[in-house]
């Protein structure tokens, strides 16, 4: 963390006791703030090596974009709110990393970034995403970078009790799942042939609990596209929803716990059974979501609706 020192026990005296420090990434003048680069390596779906980073907001604008060009991040999510705590950050808001609207940021190397645009994108529950649209250039090529924020995931210790927390947030599960759909939609725009070989970098105000579930929640949803993808033969990028095929999400058994345990390992994270059930509970809603489409082009469905009609009529005839 910019700031806050060079050493892992300066990081353990902040709060920061299950951070791993060897995927830190290092700012320009030699310290390091909250941010790990990291992949899902190991499984055997498709995007699975996709890169992450998972950060904190950062301590200096410059240091952020440094790390986003440096990285190849391509998307960037936040989910920090305008009512997270930040006492502890003093004179460093979370705004750190927005740009604002025709501004550019000069970087070293005769880099740059612009926000070339922005716009408002609704979700179902009368919340907006507000979307900015980033130019990096440089010496040799010009390409464009996404970031999407959203303010409406409260953070977990405004709330005193487990019960309490999920009795406001349960109502934004639907969210979440279009802020996921959102941010798949984006990358494909950006690479459409390859999109999960380009860079997700999402952050809260810690980088150790929204923004690491945020990215179990969008690993999961890749898993399921994947499935599909196998299921179905068709290339994973042609598949414009996934409830398209509720058949195959139906029955698909999917092991969140697996997914948190090696975010843990690879990133800081705290409040883990909190985030576990938030994890399980959008899972469950794509589920649920699929199980409740009755698709039209399904024989068997349409038949069913047919011999009950008919049943209907003879009843009333």
């Amino acid at each position: 963390m910019a700031g806050c020192g060079d050493k892992f026990e300066d990081w353990r005296l902040r709060g920061w006791e299950r951070c791993n420090h060897e995927t830190l990434y290092p700012t320009n003048d030699e310290k390091f703030w909250g941010a790990n680069f990291f992949k899902f390596e190991g499984n055997n779906y498709q995007g699975s090596d996709q890169p992450y980073i998972v950060y904190e907001s950062p301590y200096k604008t410059e240091h952020f974009y440094n790390m986003i060009v440096k990285t190849n991040m391509r998307v960037l999510v936040n989910v920090s709110t305008k009512n997270d705590n930040i006492a502890y950050r003093k004179d460093y808001p979370l705004n750190l990393h927005f740009l604002n609207l025709n501004q550019t940021l000069n970087l070293e190397q005769n880099v740059s970034v612009t926000c070339f645009k922005e716009e408002n994108h609704n979700l179902k529950n009368d919340e907006k995403v507000l979307i900015k649209y980033l130019r990096i250039n440089n010496e040799t090529q010009s390409y464009e970078c996404r970031q999407l924020i959203y303010q409406h995931w409260e953070d977990g210790e405004k709330y005193k009790t487990l019960e309490d927390r999920f009795k406001v947030n349960q109502n934004t599960i639907e969210s979440l799942l279009e802020l996921v759909e959102l941010t798949d939609n984006n990358l494909k725009e950006l690479s459409p042939n390859s999109s999960y070989s380009q860079g997700l970098a999402v952050t809260g105000k810690y980088g150790f609990g929204r923004s690491p579930a945020f990215i179990v929640m969008f690993e999961i949803y890749k898993q399921i596209k994947s499935e599909i993808s196998k299921q179905k033969n068709i290339p994973i990028n042609d598949i414009k929803s996934i409830f398209d095929y509720s058949d195959v999400i139906t029955i698909l058994d999917l092991d969140a716990n697996s997914f948190l345990a090696a975010m843990s390992e690879k990133v800081m994270t705290g409040a883990g059974e909190i985030h576990l059930q938030e994890v399980i509970g959008l899972f469950n809603a794509i589920k649920q979501k699929a199980k409740n489409i009755t698709k039209p082009h399904d024989p068997d469905s349409l038949r069913n609706k047919f011999e009950e009609s008919e049943k209907s009529f003879a009843i009333h005839k």
